[in-house]
């Protein structure tokens, strides 16, 4: 995976990772729903957040960041990303309510059982342990070439 690749793979994560956002604030008002829709959002935002940071790095246009770039790329090229995006892409569809009618129902009930739930987040969780690794490698670069 080159640079624009990995950097497209990014943003794509942060556009699901938004979306995903969007629709669990839509069972956070719901009282059986919004305790897990809260935790959810929780685990989102901080992966979103390590995104946008990895994203802010590729498209940084200084002379020092070709390593990092490289660095970050080489990481991504072992399809992590991919895997990410397609766990994010599955889950998005087991939370988006249907439409007409019966979206209303929906919302009022969250489409994830306690275990799925569990391990959905358990999965976000291995995600940003997976990014905050790529991030700490990247602290590493920076402080080797400063």
């Amino acid at each position: 995976m080159d640079g624009l690749s990995a950097a497209v793979t990014v943003v794509g994560l942060i556009e699901v990772t938004a979306k995903l956002i969007a629709v669990c604030w839509q069972y956070k008002g719901v009282k059986t729903s919004a305790r897990d829709s809260k935790a959810l959002i929780g685990q989102l935002e901080g992966l979103k957040g390590l995104l946008v940071t990895i994203d802010e790095i590729l498209d940084e246009d200084q002379p020092n960041n070709a390593s990092r770039r490289v660095a970050l790329t080489s990481w991504a090229s072992s399809e992590r990303l991919e895997g990410f995006y397609e766990a994010l892409q599955g889950l998005s569809l087991k939370l988006q309510p249907a439409g007409g009618l019966r979206a209303a129902r929906d919302v009022l009930l969250f489409p994830l059982k306690q275990r799925d739930l569990e391990d959905t987040l358990r999965e976000i969780e291995r995600m940003k342990t997976a990014l905050t690794l790529a991030l700490s490698v990247d602290q590493t670069l920076v402080l080797h070439f400063a």
